[in-house]
């Protein structure tokens, strides 16, 4: 089984949300005040079945720019990225931001999403594609394939499936053999169960009762749950999105 994180960016209210529910059929803005105010605050995430050799999860990013750092946490150590741009808007200061963010993370592969392209018609489709191809000349995107999509139509949706996965199955798997490694993107406490921290494990892996160090505390910690998108799992390998029930991290900030 090979597992691969896929994240979405781009400016605020582009489609990323939508256009995961159009993937996985999931809806990521699972908080109250998402769903009052139509942003996403919050991380989301979404498991994509594509071939039953890959296990993929999808990060949601926050395309407002008060919540940059919730998108610098879910972006840092993915496989592939969407960068999503509205056709009825083009290229906007989030999808800029979030290109030299990914940029400076060093990111390797992605595509390009054109959502809500049932706004326009032929000749401001190809006004769209333009722009875009300017704004992405001399990233790592400048040769990226582009797809043109309705996600509530569910319109260029199959055949973006097909392309994901063209570009995952060029992606060598990750190392799991070396020291586990997990960059925490977030941190929450659940009654009666403890700590729990989120994240895509960067290297390695992790099992049940394992005992970790978490930096730069160089605090001990026991692993007392795994979970890969709400599923319980005896063990966490490189690649995947885990959540970790922490013992002995009540120090967590």
């Amino acid at each position: 089984m090979k597992h691969y994180t896929i994240g979405l960016a781009g400016h605020i209210d582009h489609g990323k949300t939508t256009l995961t529910k159009a993937l996985t059929n999931i809806d990521t803005d699972r908080l109250k005040e998402e769903k009052e105010r139509k942003i996403s605050i919050e991380l989301g995430y979404a498991p994509l079945q594509l071939s039953e050799d890959m296990e993929i999860s999808i990060i949601d990013v926050p395309g407002h720019e008060r919540f940059i750092r919730q998108m610098i946490a879910g972006v840092a150590g993915i496989d592939l990225v969407l960068l999503v741009v509205a056709a009825d808007e083009g290229v906007m200061p989030q999808t800029r931001e979030h290109l030299e963010i990914l940029q400076l993370l060093n990111i390797k592969r992605g595509l390009v999403v054109v959502t809500k392209v049932d706004r326009i018609d032929e000749e401001l489709r190809e006004i769209v594609e333009l722009d875009i191809r300017d704004s992405i000349e001399g990233t790592f995107l400048e040769e990226a394939p582009l797809h043109f999509v309705d996600s509530v139509a569910k319109d260029g949706i199959e055949e973006l499936k097909a392309t994901i996965k063209k570009e995952l199955d060029a992606v060598p798997n990750r190392d799991d053999s070396g020291a586990f490694r997990l960059p925490i993107d977030q941190v929450f406490t659940v009654h009666g169960q403890g700590t729990i921290v989120r994240g895509t494990v960067y290297e390695g892996n992790v099992q049940e009762g394992d005992m970790l160090e978490l930096y730069p505390q160089q605090i001990p910690v026991r692993v007392r749950q795994l979970q890969v998108h709400r599923q319980e799992r005896k063990q966490g390998r490189a690649g995947q999105r885990v959540a970790i029930n922490l013992g002995g991290s009540h120090v967590i900030k």
